[in-house]
């Protein structure tokens, strides 16, 4: 009887064993893409995107990871990825292979074309970088303070900003101000209007046109506005932290509340 208990024992826990093996290599599960490294290491995971010679991967064991381009001996991926390459054509949902320095790709008429590095420009790009549609982004922040004591104060300020950008252009909108107030007498009112348009041109180049407007009751001024042309240029663009520099003219028109008015360029 003991005997018969132990193999029923150890056949339970084969089975159980086997169970979890076959669960493990179901032929449902979709296949990892692969990278090979220069240095032999090999990493699985899901690509995600490439941008300036950076190639993005989500893994199961380290999260996101970003791998520079020039490091990568052999790419393969399995998913649907999407692709655009500097002589204007775009793949849509099709695997790549990245070997010897050069991207390999099916095109719709089955065809294997292929593209060095410096060729590539997106992978899977978002919509609007395809031409479709836009990028929006904005802040908007708000700030209210009230103080009693010695000394009642009140103060109120504002900020706006709205970012509309296609491939070849941008429009942008920001809108400031602040109200002050000590002891029942107001201190300070000012607020200011911008609105820019830039068209992009070839590289960190730009070109646009912007009109603003302001005002500071406390500073004599009822109203100053400008207007006119500049060129820009993009010297570093990251989501987190972008910085560009614009040079141009304006026509300057200003209205005071109590000194003589003046225009300008």
């Amino acid at each position: 009887m003991f005997i018969h208990r132990l193999a029923l024992t150890m056949l339970l826990g084969l089975g159980l064993t086997f169970s979890a093996v076959a669960q493990e290599t179901t032929p449902d599960e979709p296949m990892l893409d692969k990278i090979v490294m220069k240095d032999g290491s090999v990493v699985l995971g899901t690509v995600t995107a490439s941008r300036d010679g950076v190639v993005t991967l989500d893994t199961n064991f380290a999260g996101t990871l970003s791998i520079a381009i020039d490091q990568i001996l052999t790419l393969q991926t399995y998913g649907s990825i999407s692709l655009q390459v500097a002589d204007g054509n775009i793949f849509r949902d099709r695997p790549i292979r990245f070997e010897d320095d050069k991207l390999t790709v099916t095109d719709n008429n089955g065809d294997q074309l292929s593209y060095t590095v410096d060729q590539i420009l997106l992978v899977n790009p978002e919509p609007w970088e395809l031409g479709e549609g836009f990028n929006w982004t904005g802040s908007m922040s708000f700030a209210w303070v009230s103080e009693r004591g010695n000394s009642d104060t009140d103060e109120l300020d504002y900020k706006l900003e709205s970012i509309w950008e296609r491939v070849e252009d941008r429009f942008t909108l920001r809108m400031d101000g602040e109200i002050d107030e000590a002891n029942d007498q107001q201190n300070a009112d000012n607020w200011t209007v911008l609105g820019k348009y830039d068209y992009f041109l070839d590289g960190p180049w730009y070109v646009g046109v912007n009109i603003s407007a302001e005002a500071d009751e406390f500073a004599d001024l009822d109203l100053r506005y400008y207007l006119g042309p500049y060129v820009g240029r993009k010297f570093y663009d990251e989501p987190i932290f972008s910085l560009e520099g614009e040079l141009g003219l304006a026509y300057v028109s200003e209205d005071f509340i109590s000194a003589e008015d003046q225009d300008y360029v």
